[in-house]
Order: structure tokens, then C-alpha cells, then sequence
């Protein structure tokens, strides 16, 4: 990938090509005009037509087009490598003008004297149809930078019998090499994603070589599917087996070194694929995964590895990488909770165009004084397995850049430690992470169930191995509660995955949990809150074989967050409690609510083992929350006495309360909670009208 890369373009013919001879070059270095051509001041209007070779150095602009293709009618050689495209908005051909870092469409369409051509080093872009009809043009060269060759671009080139792609190029589109006569054979670089139909229709292609580890989109009508496809040892079965490349009726493995491959999906190497020759740089992409199998390592020399915010790549096994550049996507002004698998300086390791601040956090300090967070320097060191929390002031890229990773596929264990507190759910909290560059699935957590904290972007959450189907994902932090006997948490290698396999496990874990038997010994209660955008959640698990007092196997203390979140919780005593696993007793819960923000909410029941009522001490509502969500609104605040959860089965004075919540049936309230008048027959006669609440549902009073 250091090298540089040119596209060639080879006169069939048996000839000796002029381009062979010495050329007399005419140069010009030239500043684009707004208005006029900058071209044709510097070699002169009475000299335009006698210009066979024209060398450009500067900016030009789509005046200068228009000097090239329409008034220089013998130019046989132009080299436009030190140029650079501006826009304008001047039109040089029918409605098209100049943009930046782009050769335009139709630019140099049907200009029949040409016959080599040297491309901006800057372009990213060959434009529809700019070489159209170029019929003795016989070099083109190509610098990297080039992403994609549009429609009809090389269209009607007769003479074109070789092509060699730059490692850049990612799409061919329709037409692109139409009716190129001579042209018998193609190479496909490992940076292609996608050639469209009729890319090389009407040309004679013999032989078509794809270096694409992953099998790039190919409709159905590119090819003559008469040709021979070669494609990599490691692939063959991938190539075999998919959609447009199934066509090839002769399709034969090589073995070439690679320079470079992406990945989009899943790719596994195996004994059976063997490993891929020399030390490739490699693209991650969003969601895919590359797994290598068997005891050989797969060397790589540069790898990022990419996270858009909603998947990240992942890596699975023995990988040797001289260079890995975790690319992570970041939102300004939002808090992420990082864990990286390797130490990493923020001096030396990490870029980022922006302010930023980082914060570890301190369990000891936690368990002293009820806070723990800590402001890092610029020039800490971020501890492998160690949790740290971002933020930044722009929105882009956080690069983590690492020298030689160990990224060896192993169980790992990270060391809790024990801190003492008078309260209980102060007492020894760990900030720890993901130590995999993959998915991870917890629970195949060695011996560990207690309860782990997680950050979901706006609030935290708690989570319990064995109740919730959770995974990790790359560089994740999580807070967990060392419980007495557990030392460490060890990480299991099998419960590696890539973001496919985990959205697959989840959804096969879902199906499980929907047709297993519940526990009848522990009664899982899940109440949600939500303001329409964020939500928060929390958890009473009933179970008689636990205490009301705090126990941090199975309890896990409320996290409040600063964002503008509204917040659920359970509380008994001092303690507020996300995930409550205690005995029935007499049967009533008490809810705390917090709205950072007055509005409307709505509190539901998602999961319900044991039968309870919700009741609202501000409206005197009684509701059932298997009959549906219960709407509610408040001001801003903390609520500690709004809500009570009544266990239906075991509540005292339960017969009343049910007698309460069937006399509600025919309350209404407004949007702040005030009671507005019974329900008389259907027709609304007498009742303020607006948006209501009656038995927890919105309804209209017209």
C-alpha cells in the first residue's frame, strides 16, 4: 500500500506505440481564474491549435477544460499529474462544470488526437463518460487516490487491451469499460466493493482475476462468463457458492501475495483455507469479523479496525499485527466508556481532532466518600483492562494506535479488588473491561453472575448473567461489585464473537428464554420509564431465599445519569437499588422517580413473573400493568414517594386495593395529576376538555 499505482491503458496493436519516442513537452504552471482560462493565458490564444504535448502544473478549472477539449485540436500527450481541480461554475460541455478533486463527465470525451494522459494526483473520481470515444488513446496513468471510475468513461476506447487498477478503486460503474475491443483480461484489486451491470460488456475478456478476500458485489451481466476467473486459495469456496461470481463456468485458484483486503462480513481462515501469503495492511470494516482457526498465525501489517457507533469490526484468534489503528466513531459532548486490550499513552497513542477530557475512576475512593471519579493528565497511561470515560467538543474519529498488539486468542482474567465501606453498596466497586478486540458474550463469564453495570449512551444499566443476553462489545468499560468469594473475572475465549454471530446468539437466546420455564423460585419483575426518546429501567426480583439487605451476589445500586434521562429505581433505607432481589414480605416496593425534565412519561411492565399493581400516590391511581403502560406526568425533580409496586399475591389489605383499582376505572386526571371528575355514560357532558388520563391511558375529551 506504500507504493504508487498507475492505471494503464495499452494500444493493441503491433506498432510501436508513439508514446515510446521522446516527447517535447510544452510546460505551464497556472493559477485558475474566476473567469477565463488560465491555460490559454499562459501559452496564448494564437498558439492553442500548434500544441501537441502540454504539461500543467497549479489549479485549473473548467475554463481550462474547455480549452483542452475544444481548442487544442492535435494534443497527443497531456500530463495533469501536479494539477488540481477547482470548482466553477462555468460549463465546459452541455451542463457540466468543474468540481473539486474530480475530472469531470465528458471532460475529454471524443477527442480522437489524444493518446496518453496523466491523471491529477488528487482526484478521487473519473467523472461519466470522460474518455468517451477516446479512440487512439493509448496510456492513461492513475494515481491512488482514485475511488471510482463512473458510467461510460472508457466507453468506445477500441484500443484498450490492458488494465491495471489502483489498490483504491472501489466501484466500477455501468458501462464503464464498454465495448473496449481489445481488452482480454482484468485484475480486480482487494479495494473493490462494487462493479454494476454492463461494466465490461463487448469487450473480450479471457481472463478475469479478482485479489477481493470477501467476494465484492458483481451483477449478473459484467462479464462474458465464458472467461476463466481466478480467484484467492483462501476464498475459493466463497467465490464458488456466490451471487453473480456462481456464473463463472471455469473458476481456478492462485496464490498471490496480498498487499492489501477489507472485510465486511465474517471471514474465517482455517486449516483448510491456510492463511493468506505475505503481511497484508487490512480494513475491519463496520460488523465484520475475521477469525483465524488452527495454531498458525495470520500476519498482518497494517489493520484498522472500525467502529461507525452502531457495530465495530472484530478480530478472533492468533493474529500478529505490526500496526493496529482502532478508528472508533465519536458523537461530540457525549460520555463513552472505554477498555482497551492493550496499555495505550494518550500522549502517544491517541489522536483526536478535538478537546477532550478523560476520567478513571477510584474504588477506593468510592467506598471512602461515595465518589469516585478522577481527572487524567495528558500524559497518563490508560492500564489494559482498566475502564476510562471520554468526552470530546467535536464530533469524527478517536484513534487508538498501537505498535505490535499482543491480540493472541486466550482465556484472560482481570483482578478485582476489595475495598471496604460502611455501606455495603459502596464496597468495592471495579471499573474493567472487554479484554478481547470482539464481542463478548457474558455468559460465558467463568463462575460469575452478580450484577455489572453498563453504560447504554445516555443512562446506565444493570445487567445479570443468566437474566439479561448481553454482549460486550469492543472497548467496552463496565462497572461490577467484587463479590467475597469471586478474586477475578475471567474472560473465556469461546465467548469471542464478531457482531454477526452476537446478533445471532441474541436472537436464538431470545427465542430460548420465550419458551423455557420460568424459575419459580426467583420472580422477575422489569418496570421501565421513558419521556418518548430515552429510558430507563429497573428490576425487583422476588425471591425467599434472599434478605431485604443489600448483597451485592445479586443487588446492584442505582447509577444516576447527568444526561436529561428520567430515572427508575427501587429503594429500601439509604439504598437505591437498580436490580432488587429481595423476599416478598408484606408485598409493597417502593419506587423512586426522578424527571430531569417536566413533561409526559410513560412506565411500563416488559416482563412480569409475578402479578403487580402500580400505585400512584400523586393521582391515587391503582393500576395493572399487565392491562397496559401506565402515562404520567411531572415536573422536574426527584420523586422518593410517587410510585409503590404492590405484589398482588401477597399485599396486605390486597382486596381493598383491588376494590380501588376497579373504582378508578371511571376516574380521569389532567397531564399534572389533578383528579377532574367521574365518568358519567360515553358522552363527556360536563368534563374539561383536552388530553386526559384515565386508568394510566391518554385519551381525547372533545
Amino acid at each position: 500500500m506504500k507504493k504508487l499505482f498507475v492505471l494503464l491503458f495499452l494500444l493493441y496493436t503491433a506498432m510501436v506505440p508513439l508514446i515510446a519516442q521522446e516527447i517535447t513537452w510544452t510546460e505551464i504552471n497556472v493559477t485558475a481564474l474566476d473567469y477565463g482560462s488560465a491555460v490559454q493565458k499562459a501559452i496564448g490564444a494564437d498558439n492553442l491549435e500548434s500544441i501537441e504535448n502540454l504539461k500543467i502544473s497549479g489549479t485549473i478549472n473548467s475554463y481550462d477544460f474547455n480549452i483542452l477539449r475544444n481548442k487544442m485540436p492535435i494534443l497527443h500527450h497531456l500530463d495533469l499529474e501536479n494539477v488540481n481541480i477547482i470548482a466553477n461554475d462555468y460549463k465546459y460541455y452541455s451542463n457540466y462544470s468543474s468540481k473539486d478533486n474530480e475530472l469531470g463527465s465528458f471532460v475529454l470525451s471524443n477527442k480522437s488526437s489524444l493518446i496518453s494522459v496523466k491523471l491529477p494526483r488528487t482526484i478521487t473520481t473519473i467523472g461519466q463518460g470522460a474518455f468517451r470515444s477516446c479512440s487512439n488513446l493509448e496510456e492513461v496513468t492513475l494515481f491512488r487516490g482514485i475511488l471510482e471510475i463512473q458510467e461510460y468513461a472508457f466507453e468506445f476506447c477500441y484500443s484498450l487491451r490492458e488494465i491495471v487498477l489502483p489498490p483504491t478503486i472501489q466501484r466500477l460503474s455501468a458501462y464503464a469499460f464498454h465495448n473496449c475491443h481489445a481488452l482480454s483480461e482484468i485484475r480486480i484489486p482487494s479495494s473493490m466493493k462494487s462493479i454494476v451491470w454492463y461494466t465490461f460488456d463487448g469487450c473480450p475478456i479471457s481472463d478475469v482475476y479478482t485479489y477481493t478476500i470477501e467476494p465484492t458485489y458483481l451483477d449478473s451481466n459484467v462479464f462474458s462468463f465464458s472467461a476463466t476467473l481466478h480467484v484467492p486459495s483462501t476464498s475459493f469456496n466463497n467465490y464458488y457458492w456466490a451471487s453473480g461470481w456462481n456464473q463463472f463456468s471455469t473458476m481456478v485458484a492462485f496464490d498471490e501475495p496480498y498487499e492489501y483486503f477489507y472485510l465486511n462480513n465474517d471471514y474465517t481462515l482455517d486449516d483448510n483455507t491456510g492463511r493468506i501469503d505475505g503481511e497484508p495492511d487490512a480494513d475491519l470494516n463496520p460488523g465484520s469479523g475475521l477469525i483465524v482457526e488452527g495454531g498458525e498465525d495470520q500476519d498482518l501489517d497494517d489493520v484498522h479496525v472500525i467502529d461507525d457507533g452502531a457495530s465495530s469490526g472484530s478480530i478472533i484468534g492468533d493474529v500478529s499485527v505490526n500496526d493496529l489503528y482502532c478508528n472508533i466513531s465519536i458523537m461530540a459532548n457525549r460520555w463513552y466508556f472505554f477498555s482497551f486490550p492493550f496499555d495505550v499513552s494518550l500522549r502517544d497513542n491517541i489522536s483526536y481532532d478535538g478537546n477532550c477530557v478523560w476520567h478513571e475512576y477510584d474504588g477506593a475512593a468510592r467506598a471512602n466518600n461515595g465518589k469516585g471519579w478522577k481527572k487524567l493528565g495528558s500524559k497518563a497511561v490508560l492500564k489494559a483492562g482498566k475502564g476510562y470515560i471520554f468526552q470530546g467538543n467535536k464530533s469524527g474519529t478517536l484513534t487508538v494506535e498501537v505498535k505490535k498488539p499482543d491480540l493472541q486468542s486466550q482465556d484472560k482474567a482481570q483482578a478485582l479488588n476489595t475495598h471496604a465501606a460502611i455501606n455495603e453498596q459502596d464496597a468495592s466497586w471495579n471499573f474493567v473491561g472487554n479484554p478481547y478486540l470482539s464481542y463478548f458474550d457474558i455468559e460465558d463469564l467463568e463462575d460469575f453472575d452478580a450484577p455489572i453495570t453498563v453504560w447504554n449512551g445516555s443512562s446506565y444499566e444493570a445487567i445479570r448473567p443468566g437474566d439479561d443476553d448481553y454482549h460486550f462489545q469492543p472497548y467496552q468499560a463496565f462497572f461490577v461489585q467484587k463479590p467475597k468469594d469471586i478474586a477475578s473475572l475471567t474472560f473465556v475465549k469461546e465467548g469471542q464473537e464478531t457482531y454477526h454471530q452476537s446478533q445471532a446468539t441474541l436472537a436464538a437466546a431470545k427465542a430460548r428464554r420465550a419458551n423455557a420455564a420460568k424459575d419459580t423460585n426467583r420472580k422477575i419483575v422489569n418496570l421501565t420509564v421513558s419521556d418518548g426518546e430515552n429510558t430507563d429501567k429497573t428490576r425487583v426480583v422476588l425471591n425467599e431465599s434472599k434478605s431485604r439487605a443489600y448483597e451485592m451476589d445479586c443487588d446492584a445500586s442505582k447509577f444516576f445519569s447527568q444526561e436529561r434521562v428520567p430515572q427508575i429505581y427501587t429503594i429500601d433505607g439509604d439504598v437505591n437499588y437498580a436490580i432488587n432481589e429481595r423476599p416478598v414480605e408484606n408485598g409493597t416496593i417502593s419506587l423512586g422517580f426522578k424527571a430531569n425534565k417536566e413533561g409526559e412519561f410513560t412506565l411500563s411492565a416488559p416482563r412480569m413473573d409475578a402479578r403487580c399493581l402500580l400505585k400512584d400516590n400523586v393521582t391515587g391511581s391503582l393500576i395493572d400493568l399487565q392491562d397496559g403502560d401506565y402515562i404520567f406526568s411531572s415536573k422536574q425533580g426527584t420523586y422518593l414517594d410517587r410510585f409503590i409496586l404492590i405484589v398482588a399475591e401477597k399485599a396486605t389489605g390486597i382486596r381493598d386495593a383491588e376494590a380501588d383499582l376497579a373504582g378508578n376505572k371511571n376516574t380521569m386526571y389532567d397531564l399534572s395529576g389533578r383528579k377532574i371528575t367521574s365518568y358519567r355514560g360515553g358522552d363527556g357532558e360536563g368534563l374539561q376538555k383536552g388530553v386526559m388520563i384515565k386508568d394510566g391511558h391518554k385519551v381525547i375529551v372533545k
